[in-house]
């Protein structure tokens, strides 16, 4: 599949590990009641309030499946200002005037926030996070997010600004347009069972059949260029980005379905779109019903898109 029409994705793409807290516990939480302007949640058997302009809404130990519309399931402390580009920690000063509630709760955990080891900052704060990575990546870009350890692809669509913590091993990692490529059409090519075939060959395996999708895994899986001044490879391009929204509209309309004769349209309507999509993939590539025989051993392209 590697030729001079494909380039690998860290080319096209920038993949990108998650925020590093160093202390998740105490940063992120899931609120049980809210008011207009603070958010109440429990910890250690006590309640606290934060106010909501310091959270970010942010995904916390939740399981992504491909093409799923993901939403925040928990919220993160987030005490930087973002501009320019560039995150700075709160002032003392800034921090207990403006967010006060958030102030107290974090100095009652500061007996663990300060044995941290703190980096990439000449002068750390007690409260900032422990490494300044990905501070400023979630911020108003849209991105592709994955779980690092998984038995299948599970790439989802995000245009939410959700936040998520994460090194190397994961929970999630993300990737990020740094071309003019769409992320739905990159969303489609890593979607394919030969592309997830050829990471599941070099990646490391783990028990229960997981193996892992981190970016030394990922980073050179070729992604095949497009010739825009190419009608028909301009309309394939098209329809693969078609194909992908209409499998994430598809997808999140089923949700909410519990009638089975509906749920069963929209399933064929799935299974439709899946297969479009395969076939649109494998005409840009040049892939042969040879080569898509060699890999279903594995499956891929003979399970249901939406199956549970």
């Amino acid at each position: 599949m590697r030729s001079p029409q494909t380039a690998p994705l860290s080319s096209i793409a920038e993949i990108a590990v998650g925020l590093q807290t160093s202390a998740d516990k105490i940063y992120i939480f899931q609120p049980i009641e809210e008011t207009e302007t603070t958010y109440r949640f429990k910890y250690k058997n006590n309640i606290y309030e934060v106010e909501k302009a310091i959270c970010k809404p942010c995904l916390y130990d939740l399981s992504l499946e491909l093409f799923d519309t993901v939403a925040s399931n928990a919220k993160i402390i987030f005490p930087y200002i973002i501009q320019g580009g560039k995150a700075e920690v709160f002032s003392e000063q800034h921090f207990q005037t403006n967010f006060p509630l958030t102030w107290g709760y974090l100095n009652e955990h500061k007996d663990i926030l300060v044995k941290r080891s703190i980096n990439g900052s000449k002068e750390p704060k007690w409260y900032q996070y422990g490494r300044s990575q990905s501070l400023t990546r979630f911020h108003d870009t849209p991105k592709l997010i994955w779980p690092v350890l998984s038995t299948k692809p599970g790439y989802v669509f995000d245009a939410n600004n959700l936040q998520f913590t994460g090194g190397g091993n994961g929970p999630y990692y993300s990737l990020f347009a740094k071309s003019s490529y769409s992320l739905h059409y990159i969303l489609g090519i890593l979607s394919h069972p030969v592309i997830e075939a050829m990471v599941k060959s070099g990646a490391s395996e783990f028990r229960g059949a997981y193996y892992s999708h981190g970016k030394q895994f990922i980073e050179n899986l070729p992604i095949r260029l497009i010739d825009f001044n190419n009608k028909s490879e301009v309309t394939l391009y098209k329809e693969i980005i078609k194909a992908v929204n209409g499998l994430i509209e598809t997808k999140q309309a089923s949700k909410g379905i519990h009638i089975t004769s509906e749920r069963r349209v929209l399933q064929r309507k799935m299974n439709l779109l899946w297969n479009l999509l395969i076939s649109k993939v494998n005409l840009l590539y040049g892939l042969s019903d040879e080569d898509i025989r060699e890999i279903e051993a594995d499956e891929l392209l003979n399970s249901d898109i939406n199956e549970d």
